[in-house]
């Protein structure tokens, strides 16, 4: 009996494993173009978080993307604020496999230093790059701290890497099979909503197909909980203890969205870290002597990455990247086609468990009693 990863498609150059060479910072330096309207992306004295960006001094593609993010339009959370939104509503919790996407962060490392990406951008390196638009006609500066978190990291950066992914896709090296371009969708064009889940996850990101096809490649939430510092970190910390704001309880609804949609790929941020998500099928088989293997059972098992604070900068010792180079190479893992969740599975509710706000998870066990404390069994 063994567990394995089901097949999940053709590779790509940006799969782990396949990135065939990679160049030293030094190369980089000698590739990357400069120009009077930006700075060369190894400059021994100031690094692209010191570096001035404005319009009137716009940076190249490189040096925008290991800029590190920051965010000045929170208000400061107040005390014992509500985790999730909807304060008293009951939360759905993810209860299928989680494990940790452990070599995420040194894949996008190889994913950044391969050739093929350092002439994708060596390609684009002659156009600077202003800063994103700086406000949302849409969100006042007095809305809640959710909807400012969601209209800043999607103008910041969820707009900002497609653009750069796209432009890097113009270059014959980065191409991606039959996609010609990746954006941002509306949850509203959906129609996967229903009686017993709802479906609206923060961002959709499409792929354009040659075929003319559209096809949510991936999926990205914001969980603004509570505005507390590091509360990615202290959900993975509190993973096993099933308390209310762990880890199964904050996936819960970007779960949902990946079973329902197909989506191998997404993303989840709170108001200073993000994480990445992938889901793998795995399935159990039997081999019965002398007849055909028997699977036992497929199931999805969620994979997270190590949460990566806004404030990170690549740093290749400390094995630590920024946020926008992370979702640069979720979008083009995301371009890779081949990948499907089985129908039962995206159908099913059997990998979540509904609880009341506040309430932490207790399993289901006979020697378990309703205060979670073991019951005495037998006669002592």
């Amino acid at each position: 009996m063994s567990v394995t990863a089901a097949h999940t498609g053709p590779s790509s150059f940006s799969t782990p494993g396949t990135l065939h060479t990679t160049v030293t910072p030094s190369e980089r330096g000698n590739e990357e173009p400069t120009s009077s309207a930006s700075t060369p992306v190894n400059s021994a004295s100031v690094g692209p978080s010191q570096q001035t960006w404005t319009k009137l001094k716009p940076l190249n593609a490189r040096d925008a993307i290991l800029r590190p993010l920051a965010i000045d339009t929170l208000p400061a959370p107040k005390a014992n604020e509500a985790l999730f939104l909807l304060e008293s509503a009951d939360r759905l919790w993810y209860m299928g496999f989680v494990e940790p996407w452990k070599e995420f962060n040194a894949d996008a490392t190889k994913f950044w230093n391969s050739k093929e990406v350092v002439s994708a951008f060596h390609e684009i390196g002659g156009k600077p790059r202003p800063p994103p638009r700086a406000t949302d006609n849409d969100v006042a500066s007095d809305s809640h701290p959710f909807e400012l978190l969601t209209s800043w990291f999607q103008r910041d950066v969820v707009e900002f890497v497609i653009d750069i992914s796209n432009g890097l896709m113009l270059n014959s090296t980065a191409k991606e099979g039959s996609v010609q371009g990746v954006f941002l969708g509306e949850p509203s064009e959906e129609d996967l909503g229903n009686n017993e889940c709802k479906w609206d996850p923060t961002f959709v990101v499409k792929a354009a197909l040659q075929s003319v096809d559209l096809e949510t490649r991936a999926l990205g939430q914001v969980e603004y909980l509570g505005g507390k510092a590091g509360a990615l970190t202290s959900a993975i910390d509190e993973c096993p203890r099933n308390t209310w704001g762990s880890l199964r309880c904050v996936l819960g609804d970007i779960a949902r969205f990946m079973l329902m949609s197909s989506t191998r790929y997404a993303f989840l941020l709170s108001s200073d870290e993000i994480i990445f998500l992938k889901t793998e099928i795995m399935s159990k088989c039997e081999y019965p002597r002398g007849r055909d293997p028997v699977d036992l059972f497929v199931e999805p098992w969620l994979f997270y990455s190590a949460p990566i604070k806004f404030t990170d900068i690549l740093d290749e010792d400390k094995g630590t990247i920024p946020v926008k180079l992370a979702l640069l190479y979720l979008l083009q893992l995301s371009k890779q086609g081949g990948w499907q969740m089985h129908e039962e599975i995206g159908d099913s509710l059997k990998y979540f468990e509904t609880r009341k706000a506040g309430e932490r998870y207790i399993p289901k066990l006979d020697f378990i009693g309703p205060d979670g404390k073991l019951k005495l069994l037998g006669k002592y």
